[in-house]
């Protein structure tokens, strides 16, 4: 049995999208709780499957959301080892990778995968969310280390400066946005096909663009990836009802 726990900004009523109606497909009991009631809603809920007699189990860890970080690391290790392979067979080199970041789960693999595997490449999270710097890097150091001590891997020394998190593209936090991203969205869906959403991989996109820009980026081949949402961009298609004509 699923359980989902759908926590809203700033106190907002529950609202339903793409996501939710799938939720309800699948079968799972959605349960909402304000932002700053996580932790208890979790206690309580998995207090509540125990005493039904269930073994209830929080993908993330403890009640606080730690606990697991670097369980979902290897799925990324696995994909950079995809890109390096890719990169052989067609004779590239990117110089950064780009993603979206918010749990921080994809920069944990890429960069794990980039340490075991001596690349070279500069890897760049593009912060979605609305933690703060200094607890978005500490718990992606959580997620790097358990990951190495789960699979008795030496860190090596140093290893902390590879972790390369854009804090200037966020909009004020996670779920916020403006016409800016949601030009680029209608943009690379009508010139590449490419659905991107306004809360993570359109946001990313668009800062992707702002950072080669800024730090101005010649000559040199960059990867941003794509990591899903797709739901999240037909709620975009509806929300947008001028297609930007106004």
């Amino acid at each position: 049995m699923l359980y989902d726990l759908s926590s809203e900004e700033n106190e907002e009523q529950p609202i339903e999208t793409n996501n939710s109606r799938l939720m309800k497909w699948l079968g799972a009991e959605v349960i909402p709780c304000r932002k700053t009631e996580i932790a208890q809603t979790v206690e309580k809920t998995m207090n509540r499957l125990t005493e039904e007699g269930y073994h209830p189990y929080y993908i993330f860890g403890d009640k606080f959301g730690t606990g697991n970080e670097g369980t979902p690391v290897q799925a990324y290790v696995d994909g950079y080892r995809e890109i390096l392979a890719w990169e052989k067979e067609q004779n590239i080199s990117f110089s950064h990778i780009f993603a979206a970041s918010g749990t921080g789960s994809t920069q944990c693999g890429l960069v794990s995968g980039k340490l075991l595997e001596q690349g070279t490449e500069q890897i760049i999270g593009l912060s979605i969310s609305s933690r703060e710097y200094d607890r978005a890097i500490r718990i992606m150091e959580s997620g790097i280390s358990d990951y190495f001590a789960k699979n008795h891997l030496v860190l090596p020394e140093g290893w902390e400066s590879e972790l390369h998190l854009e804090m200037g593209y966020r909009q004020g936090g996670y779920g916020q946005y403006d016409e800016r991203i949601l030009q680029v969205i209608r943009e690379e869906f009508c010139r590449n096909g490419l659905p991107l959403d306004p809360t993570y991989t359109g946001k990313a996109f668009w800062g992707m663009k702002q950072y080669i820009e800024e730090h101005q980026l010649q000559d040199c081949d960059v990867l941003f990836i794509h990591t899903g949402g797709t739901p999240l961009f037909y709620d975009c298609i509806l929300n947008d009802t001028d297609g930007g004509k106004k």
